[in-house]
């Protein structure tokens, strides 16, 4: 509980450069296992669209009706 307190302590571009290396950090392992997948191109081009597409959906629609 003391880092979470410790991260109100951050200025603005301290937390940006944090969440873009979070995000970093997620990306890149992902390349990594889209090689090593078999699955063909459109496949591939859906299932990277289709997930951040319901993401975006479930978050957005609670913020909406604030669940």
């Amino acid at each position: 509980m003391e880092k979470i307190k410790n991260m109100n302590n951050l200025t603005d571009q301290q937390k940006g450069s944090l969440l873009a290396f979070i995000a970093v950090m997620f990306i890149t392992p992902d390349s990594l296992f889209i090689r090593l997948s078999n699955v063909d191109t459109w496949g591939l081009v859906f299932y990277r669209g289709i997930i951040p597409f319901f993401t975006v959906l479930i978050v957005t629609s609670l913020r909406i009706f604030e669940l």
